[in-house]
């Protein structure tokens, strides 16, 4: 994603898809963060769901979590410069999430994550940010 897109002003729906993905950066960072405060903690408080979780279990989606919170920071950076490999990648995150969304609908952040990539795929897939992607 070397491309940067000088020819046209950014319009406001691209800005607000990039700064949506640093906000999903910053949560997995947050999630990374908080697999690790649960893998520290004692075996006896280490449940998910009610079952005992091991600590590797926690490790590996904390690890997973920072991965994946690093790409969304590269992805946004393409979104702003204009990367039309970005876009796509935007548009195929948010499918993915969706589908994993509505397996989160009874864990209580389903909804909220529907609403969020259906809100991305709005904003990404305007004619304005079709023609800003285009012309990076």
């Amino acid at each position: 994603m070397s491309d940067v897109n000088t020819t046209m002003k950014r319009p406001p729906n691209v800005t607000a898809v990039g700064v949506l993905v640093i906000i999903g950066a910053v949560l997995q960072f947050l999630a990374a963060i908080a697999t690790v405060i649960l893998a520290l903690r004692p075996g006896d408080l280490q449940q998910l769901f009610g079952a005992s979780v091991s600590d590797w279990y926690w490790f590996t989606s904390g690890l997973l979590s920072l991965v994946l919170g690093l790409i969304y920071i590269w992805i946004a950076r393409g979104v702003f410069l204009g990367n039309s490999q970005a876009w796509m990648l935007v548009n195929l995150l948010a499918i993915i999430n969706l589908v994993f969304a509505v397996f989160e609908i009874p864990v209580g952040t389903g909804w909220a994550a529907i609403f969020l990539n259906v809100v991305i795929l709005l904003l990404n897939n305007t004619a304005g940010a079709r023609e800003w992607f285009q012309t990076g």
